[in-house]
C-alpha cells in the first residue's frame, strides 16, 4: 500500500524482515518505490530519491550494516533462549514446565 512520497516509520530495521537478505530486499524495494524509511531508534532516514552517488553509497552501507546487526541480534536472542531452555530442562525442579 505504500507508494512514492509516503514515509514508513519503524522502531528499527529488524521490523522489516526476518534476516539480512529479507530486510535488505525490503529496504531496496521501498526505496525503489520512492518510500522514505525513518527509524525511531537512532532517528535515521533512508530516502530513495537521493541522486548523489556518494550519498547513495553511504545510505546503502548504513542500511546493510543495520540489517546485519538486526540479524546478529536475532541470532543471539535465539541462542540465549535455547540456552535458557536447556538450563531449565537440566534442572529437575523445572522439567516439563
Amino acid at each position: 500500500m505504500l507508494r512514492s512520497g509516503d514515509t514508513l516509520v519503524v522502531r528499527w530495521v529488524d521490523r522489516l524482515g526476518r534476516n539480512y537478505d529479507d530486510i535488505s530486499e525490503t529496504i531496496r524495494e521501498f526505496l525503489r518505490r520512492g518510500v522514505v524509511i525513518r527509524t525511531i531508534i537512532h532517528n535515521m532516514t533512508f530516502d530513495g530519491a537521493t541522486k548523489n552517488v556518494v550519498d547513495r553509497a553511504v545510505r546503502d552501507a548504513l542500511s546493510a550494516f543495520m540489517a546485519a546487526t538486526a540479524q546478529a541480534q536475532a541470532e543471539a536472542t535465539k541462542e540465549a533462549h535455547r540456552a535458557g531452555i536447556e538450563h531449565a530442562n537440566s534442572n529437575n525442579e523445572y522439567r516439563g514446565r
